[in-house]
């Protein structure tokens, strides 16, 4: 218990939620606007907004977050792997309300938030930038 309190206290985790706040909005406000907007259906519309997500989260999580000054190939495929695994993990609670709890789509896709930032701060922290 105490390895978990000490994980989630971590600075590196607060600064995650910083910046995972603003990639929320960014991505949310881009999901969103392309279902309104552009009549696209929730997996294109939400895996659209996890794209630009990806590329604001790893400048902002690679320099800041975790400090790190790492910048090879290696890198951006282990980070891509971990985003993979987030953005399934996102995408299946997204899928799960919408289709077997009847859920609203809009608000589907914010209740998938916390599984993709619980499964990529773990992975960032102890995998990619560790």
């Amino acid at each position: 218990m105490n390895r978990f309190f000490e994980i989630f206290t971590h600075i590196s985790f607060r600064r995650y939620l910083v910046v995972g706040l603003l990639n929320t909005s960014i991505t949310l406000s881009i999901i969103y606007s392309v279902k309104w907007f552009l009549d696209f259906g929730d997996v294109p519309s939400n895996l659209i907004g996890y794209i630009v997500g990806l590329i604001f989260s790893f400048f902002l999580n690679n320099k800041w977050t975790f400090r790190s000054n790492k910048y090879s190939h290696f890198i951006y495929i282990k980070f891509a792997l971990i985003f993979i695994l987030a953005y399934f993990s996102n995408l299946l609670v997204v899928i799960i309300c919408i289709d077997f709890i009847g859920l609203d789509s809009y608000f589907s896709h914010a209740l998938g938030v916390p599984a993709y930032t619980v499964v990529g701060y773990l992975g960032n922290r102890y995998y990619v930038f560790k």
